[in-house]
Order: C-alpha cells, then structure tokens, then sequence
C-alpha cells in the first residue's frame, strides 16, 4: 500500500511538471516562436530541464508576465569567474 502511495505521489509531481512546461511550450510557440524553438533543440530540453528552473513558476497565464523571472549569467560556483 505505502508503495502504491509514493508510485502515484512521483507520478502526480512528475506529471505536473510535464504540464507546466508544455504550457509554457504551448504559450510562447505563438509568442516567441524561436526562442521555443532553441529551447526545443537546447541541452536544456534534452535534460528535462524546464522553463521554470530559469525563470520561476509564478508566470501562468498571459496576464501576469511581471512575474517572470529573467536570469542573469552567473556562475554556479562563486569562485568561479564569467567570461
């Protein structure tokens, strides 16, 4: 039974994640057709690696765009320097 549970639980959280992607997709292919387009065929797309972890979850619907989240470059290691 507590199999049972966590199995549909990471089902729940994995398919939502799905979702909020494919929206985001689904959106911004009509918006910003090539910036969808170079995500689709990035490292990103190919890792799992979602439009969220850049730019935040609270940007839904088209009416909130204030919400989003625009990353700037830094390094993930402080010490490390850009270029």
């Amino acid at each position: 039974m507590r199999i049972t549970i966590l199995f549909f639980a990471a089902f729940i959280f994995i398919s939502a994640q799905f979702i909020t992607a494919q929206n985001c997709v689904d959106c911004h292919k009509d918006i910003t057709p090539n910036i969808v387009t170079d995500w689709q065929l990035s490292k990103h797309s190919e890792n799992d690696v979602d439009c969220s972890v850049c730019h935040g979850d609270g940007h839904t619907p088209a009416t909130d765009v204030e919400k989003v989240e625009l990353p700037t470059p830094r390094p993930v290691n402080p010490a490390m320097k850009l270029r």
